[in-house]
């Protein structure tokens, strides 16, 4: 689709306004994350996401109170974050007593670890398709979660929420 002249220079005013607001509001949204998320330059991070998808966004409906909008999306954006982190320690939390049993290499425990990898990819088979697809993305391909999301069209709290479940389900495999 192609924008008339008019509209062209609509949209440069939209974009050139929001940017003001943008640039009006950075400090303060800045010190609002801060105090959020505890560091300031992961609410910088927040701020700067959260200023380009404002950018992005389509200018119809228009935002009738942007300093609302960024305090929202910050506030979400920091929640996110947040919740992500909670889901990485869960997560290390389950990984960790498979990490911590890589002893001595005797024939009895590489046996053992033969075993244990056929149990792992039998729980892995046995998960339901989109999990197993997410959790073999994420920890056989090393794709970040927020890139899976794209790729899936998901957000990034269902993937997050697949891996947890994958590794749940592989640790009780090989635990129980």
């Amino acid at each position: 689709m192609y924008l008339s002249v008019k509209s062209k220079k609509s949209l440069k005013s939209h974009v050139e306004s929001l940017t003001g607001s943008i640039e009006r509001y950075r400090l303060e949204v800045n010190r609002f994350l801060t105090r959020r998320v505890g560091c300031a330059d992961t609410a910088a991070d927040i701020f700067q996401s959260v200023a380009e998808n404002l950018l992005k966004r389509d200018p119809n409906p228009p935002i009738e109170d942007v300093r609302a909008f960024l305090y929202r999306a910050a506030k979400n954006a920091a929640f996110n974050l947040q919740r992500s982190e909670r889901t990485r320690a869960e997560l290390n939390v389950l990984i960790a007593p498979m990490m911590d049993e890589r002893d001595e290499r005797t024939p009895e425990s590489i046996a053992e670890s033969g075993e244990n990898v056929i149990k792992v990819n039998q729980a892995i088979q046995d998960l339901p398709i989109l999990t197993r697809q997410i959790f073999t993305m994420y920890r056989l391909h090393g794709i970040s979660q927020k890139d899976i999301a794209q790729q899936l069209g998901v957000s990034l709290s269902t993937v997050e929420k697949h891996v947890k479940k994958a590794l749940s389900h592989c640790f009780t495999c090989l635990y129980d």
